[in-house]
């Protein structure tokens, strides 16, 4: 099994879910299909400079990520070792970053977000991907992450420093860890879990 951010935090919710996930293919609902479409457009733009007809907010800011030649849709595969990985469909590790931009003195991880701010979730993706960085530019001692509400202009600013990044990847090692060696992945159903849970017509445990 690999890992990835999405991935690990389904597991620490509801390892059942994973082995859902597995077996049942779901469509994305409109919101993430919504989300989706967004997504696309930032890409879209960043890489070729089309037209993003249905972003409301930070043209600018995505105009300012053209200009500085930002990388868009940018896959880091990991080895269990991790060291970068030659082949990302492979991987141990897996993260898939809106856009990379790499400045003077920091890079910069940009994360487009639909709908309303989750700050710990978010907060927890941001470290995975600064993580993650590091090993790919163990050069640059600063990781800064942007996270672009795009129905809320807002962003979520984080920098991170190596000597950081460094305590951060050993509790982030032992939660991917205590998720692979897990050969029961047990449910762990409550109200909310279930009631956003893309599975729970599928589960037996689903929470009513």
């Amino acid at each position: 099994m690999s890992w990835s951010y999405s991935k690990l935090a389904l597991y620490e919710k509801c390892p059942y879910a994973l082995r859902l996930k597995k077996e049942f293919k779901t469509e994305p609902n409109e919101y993430m299909a919504r989300g989706i479409a967004l997504h696309k457009e930032c890409e879209n733009f960043i890489n070729s400079g089309e037209p993003t007809t249905n972003i409301k907010f930070f043209t600018d800011d995505l105009y300012t990520l053209r200009t500085l030649n930002a990388q868009a849709e940018v896959p880091w595969g990991l080895n269990s070792d991790w060291s970068p990985a030659d082949n990302f469909d492979t991987a141990w590790g897996k993260c898939v970053i809106d856009a990379l931009c790499n400045h003077p003195n920091y890079l910069l991880i940009v994360d487009f977000k639909t709908g309303k701010p989750s700050p710990l979730p978010h907060q927890d993706q941001a470290q995975i991907y600064a993580i993650a960085a590091n090993i790919f530019y163990p050069e640059i001692k600063t990781i800064k992450t942007e996270f672009w509400y795009l129905d809320q202009n807002t962003k979520k600013e984080t920098t991170f420093t190596q000597q950081e990044l460094i305590r951060y990847k050993t509790v982030l090692e032992a939660r991917i860890n205590r998720m692979l060696n897990d050969t029961t992945l047990d449910p762990r159903p409550n109200k909310w879990n279930c009631k956003w849970c893309n599975y729970k017509q599928h589960c037996w445990y689903s929470y009513q």
